[in-house]
């Protein structure tokens, strides 16, 4: 259950933050979002959750732990539980695959490389004279990093 501050008015300050989207029936956040789309509310002093996890407790009732609330409309600020389900990792993650929201490659929020430094990173290596020591320090990232994109268990679409 998501702990909420003790003068946190949950219903008033929550839904004074969302607009409906009559095309599609998105109830959206329209508070602060990650870098992802998903929206954040702060539920205390030094707290933040999920806006749609949040949604989902206040309409639905306690999220099971270790459990995910997953989007069936694949609009990452929605609110609308009617859009939302719980379900699994396993299962949220099938589902990004299968609607192809799954980040590979430099479109990673994350990425360091770039598909060019990837196949440049293999071509230095196979032709030896270059440690992976060496590319780490070049391409600043860690020597595991170039590593698991020498033996492909990293970047395997390249």
């Amino acid at each position: 259950m998501i702990k909420l501050g003790k003068r946190f008015n949950v219903e008033t300050k929550f839904w004074d933050r969302t607009e409906e989207d009559p095309a599609t029936g998105c109830i959206e956040w329209v508070g602060p979002r990650n870098k992802l789309g998903y929206g954040r509310v702060c539920v205390t002093k030094d707290r933040r959750v999920y806006a749609h996890r949040l949604a989902w407790e206040i309409d639905v009732g306690e999220i099971p732990e270790g459990m995910c609330v997953l989007h069936l409309c694949d609009n990452p600020p929605c609110c609308n539980v009617n859009h939302l389900m719980v379900g699994t990792i396993a299962e949220n993650n099938r589902q990004a695959g299968e609607r192809d929201r799954m980040q590979f490659g430099s479109g990673r929020y994350n990425a360091k490389l770039t598909e060019g430094d990837v196949i440049r990173i293999r071509g230095d290596y196979a032709a030896g004279g270059v440690s992976q020591y060496q590319l780490a320090r070049e391409y600043g990232v860690h020597v595991m990093t170039i590593n698991n994109v020498t033996t492909y268990r990293r970047w395997k679409k390249v």
